[in-house]
């Protein structure tokens, strides 16, 4: 069994907090799902919260007029500029390119003047969520950083406990 349909079990059994928190797991593993998001702010919606409800249907393929009124207070309540509002949305969600997004998403994004707030900056991670060259070069060069330091210290302490033994 899934973890939308685990999710979905959750709701029935009334913890509703338990499905949320499974769904956005699903998310951080899976990446955008606009579903996903529908029904998570189905979800915030139905436990009262309609802020994280806009927050999740801003970028979902949930309609209606909760819906709407949701994002708005979203939106008035996220910050003023569209980097503030853009900063409250997941990570997993925020795709590199607008055109990914479904037209209704992108309809939303373009209201809230969002287009190049929500672009996720590319990271050192390639698509597979492996570093790529300059993350290596990070890595290794705080690796040697880190093994030179050892070695000193390492020196250093010998140096210590020979003056200390043979004084």
């Amino acid at each position: 069994m899934g973890a939308i349909e685990r999710a979905m079990q959750d709701v029935e059994a009334g913890q509703h907090w338990l499905a949320r928190q499974r769904l956005r797991s699903y998310l951080i593993t899976n990446g955008y799902d606009a579903d996903v998001l529908a029904t998570i702010g189905r979800i915030s919606y139905d436990m009262h919260d309609e802020f994280d409800a806009g927050r999740m249907w801003l970028l979902s393929s949930a309609t209606g007029p909760e819906v709407d009124a949701a994002i708005e207070t979203f939106v008035a309540r996220a910050g003023t500029h569209p980097n503030d509002i853009a900063s409250q949305l997941p990570r997993s969600v925020r795709l590199s390119v607008i055109e990914q997004y479904p037209e209704l998403v992108r309809t939303r994004i373009e209201r809230y003047g969002l287009a190049t707030a929500i672009v996720d900056v590319p990271t050192t991670r390639n698509e597979n969520g492996e570093l790529g060259w300059l993350g290596n070069v990070v890595v290794t060069t705080v690796a040697i950083v880190g093994l030179l330091f050892a070695i000193i210290v390492f020196v250093a302490g010998l140096q210590s406990l020979g003056e200390w033994v043979f004084g």
